[in-house]
């Protein structure tokens, strides 16, 4: 078929449809790349979210944003925060949200033997 259009004969039929496709490229990339949660610490005794000088703000805006919820639970447990849980935000409102009961972790190790 591309032959009865001319497309192999004719390379600036090619170079009109390069920019839709960089665009189209484009639009998937940053699709791909879109944050699709936040991801915050609760305090469950004040519902109150962690800053990030280990102060505490009732605005989940104003919140500390972690990238994974594994760098979320390596924060709490290298800080000692005790009576957290996780926030998962998602786009459309409250109701979406996910709340993650932090498990309360020794500080000392088990002995092993």
């Amino acid at each position: 078929m591309p032959q009865a259009w001319g497309i192999h004969r004719n390379p600036f039929v090619l170079v009109a449809f390069l920019p839709a496709l960089f665009q189209t490229y484009i639009h998937y990339g940053v699709a791909m790349k879109r944050k699709v949660m936040d991801i915050l610490i609760q305090s469950l005794a004040t519902g109150r979210y962690l800053l990030s000088d280990l102060r505490w703000t009732a605005e989940p805006s104003e919140s500390i944003l972690f990238h994974s919820t594994l760098e979320a639970l390596d924060f709490c447990t290298s800080n000692g925060l005790a009576d957290v849980r996780l926030v998962l935000k998602f786009d459309g409102g409250d109701r979406y949200d996910l709340n993650l009961p932090v498990p309360a972790f020794s500080q000392s190790r088990p002995d092993s033997g």
